[in-house]
């Protein structure tokens, strides 16, 4: 049939229809005819005849059906590849054999990713060591208010490194400090140190029968090798004398590991932190998942309350124990369970300590004639490493004298934050706080969460009254629980109470006053750690 053929002319109007494509497609659809359109067939359509035109409004219409569904399909199989993390394969002609291919819009996890790499990194290379408080299980950013809050604080707070400061104060100052430490070791190596608690006696046994495989349960004179060591905040690495490390004396103790001082082959000392933790409690039995939480909120903290110094300029300039090195010790797998005890193979290697001032009796500060010096020096930089900490919204819980540790040249540090949380936060139930020193009404909330009641949250002003206490007893050279004795019902005449002592022991009026607004017993009425910063600017 040829193309000026007269059924061909009506088989193509026909397809159009009297009004238009949409019509015509519809009768090839159906087989029938519109109400007055003309028959070229009755009945079933005969097959075409050869030579007849192609449906081509049939085929587009597949033609876009099928190209719709296979969109839907790659679409779908794009999102369950990002869900499971896995790339998208490469086009074909996406390999080196084939020459440069054109760019790819990435996918929404590349773009997450990308986003990431552009954000600026407050924090050195060395700070997976120590994670973000944000990447550790159970914490939560600070409230809102409390940025508010930091923007009502005075100039920046003084570095403890700094060399304008005064030399003979700050000397004589180590001077003393040192001297109360190595009075503190001399007596533990006579033997005439304030009795162990038998947990500890327990402690020291259950890692020296893991160092010797059973061998031995006196930690002291035994000897470890250190391996895997990475900087925390030393930019370096252990030298080739420091893998092998002899136990020389115990420094401290923290709630779940020994502090020791050890030498290496270069006779040269470290101070080393073990970690071991007590299986069952009078709360109930604790497994290794309850210590690892517990030791990475503590590294968040660390590493939060260094705010954009980092991790090296954080121990210097605001004076926080935070290790040189992390390793483990050979022969011990990840937890070794000796007695009621489990001893991690972890462990952390510090600069040289002389001890912590745990055990110390205030009266020590009475001890030399720099008792002045030593004071100043000593109340200085407690203020300014408990200022630090507020500042960037991270609350201590258990200053005391315990987690104060003195270095060889009588520099004290503030370590022992195991129970360190942000501000508003809750207090871990493994938290172990001294009633000498934590805020009453902190006590009482922590006791009450631990018998069931509701979770003891980090106050902003908890550890202000902690640092008074510190303060009170530096000053005085008396024990501040003399005002309370037989108990620690401490209310509004306690804060008066040391205010006359404090007079007697003729201290400087400007301390007096601080002293006194950081011990009263009223969280509204207690002075902030912003206000210290612009009211008692002379004693920064």
């Amino acid at each position: 049939m040829q193309a000026g053929d007269p059924a061909v002319k009506v088989d193509l109007a026909y397809s159009r229809g009297p009004n238009g494509g949409d019509v015509g497609q519809r009768v090839h659809a159906s087989g029938r005819q519109p109400q007055g359109a003309p028959v070229a067939h009755v009945g079933p359509a005969p097959a075409p005849p050869k030579g007849r035109a192609f449906p081509w409004g049939v085929a587009l219409v597949f033609l876009v059906l099928c190209g719709i569904l296979g969109l839907s399909q790659h679409q779908a199989m794009q999102k369950l590849l990002e869900d499971q993390g896995v790339s998208p394969p490469l086009a074909p002609g996406g390999s080196k054999d084939h020459g440069e291919q054109p760019a790819t819009l990435p996918s929404r996890a590349e773009g997450r990713e990308r986003e990431q790499k552009k954000k600026p990194q407050k924090r050195p290379q060395d700070l997976p060591l120590y994670p973000a408080p944000h990447t550790v299980s159970g914490l939560k950013e600070p409230p809102a208010a409390l940025p508010q809050a930091a923007q009502k604080w005075g100039a920046d707070l003084p570095r403890l490194d700094d060399p304008a400061e005064g030399r003979s104060t700050v000397e004589k100052g180590q001077a003393c400090l040192l001297f109360a430490a190595e009075r503190l070791r001399l007596t533990a190596e006579l033997g005439s140190t304030l009795p162990l608690e038998a947990e500890r006696k327990q402690m020291m046994e259950a890692v020296a029968n893991a160092l010797t495989a059973g061998g031995s349960s006196v930690l002291v004179g035994t000897s470890f090798v250190l391996f895997g060591a990475t900087g925390v905040s030393s930019s370096g690495r252990p030298s080739d004398g420091a893998g092998v490390f002899t136990i020389r004396r115990v420094l401290g103790f923290g709630p779940s590991s020994i502090y020791v001082a050890a030498t290496d082959l270069s006779s040269r000392t470290w101070a080393v932190r073990m970690h071991a933790f007590k299986i069952k409690t009078k709360e109930g039995e604790r497994r290794a998942v309850d210590f690892w939480e517990s030791h990475r909120r503590e590294e968040g903290m660390t590493a939060r309350a260094c705010g954009d110094d980092g991790l090296s300029s954080g121990r210097d300039r605001r004076g926080l124990l935070i290790p040189l090195y992390k390793g483990k010790m050979e022969g011990l797998p990840w937890e070794s369970r000796c007695g009621n005890y489990v001893v991690m193979q972890e462990t952390s290697v510090l600069k040289e300590l002389a001890g912590s001032l745990e055990g110390l009796e205030p009266r020590a500060f009475k001890l030399t004639n720099n008792s002045s010096s030593a004071k100043a020096y000593t109340a200085r930089r407690l203020l300014v490493q408990t200022l630090y900490l507020q500042k960037e919204g991270v609350s201590h819980n258990n200053l005391g004298w315990h987690s104060i540790f003195v270095d060889h040249w009588g520099s004290p540090y503030l370590g022992g934050m195991e129970a360190a949380v942000a501000f508003g936060e809750p207090l871990p139930k493994t938290a172990e706080l001294d009633p000498k020193f934590v805020e009453p009404q902190l006590l009482q909330e922590f006791k009450n969460f631990k018998a069931g009641g509701s979770p003891a949250r980090a106050h902003e002003k908890s550890d202000l009254w902690s640092l008074g206490v510190l303060l009170y007893e530096v000053f005085t050279g008396q024990p501040f629980q003399d005002l309370v004795p037989g108990h620690f019902n401490v209310d509004e005449c306690t804060k008066n109470l040391a205010a006359v002592e404090m007079r007697l022991a003729k201290t400087p009026p400007t301390w007096q006053n601080l002293v006194v607004r950081l011990l009263e017993i009223n969280r509204k009425n207690r002075i902030s750690a912003a206000d210290i910063s612009t009211q008692f600017k002379s004693l920064l």
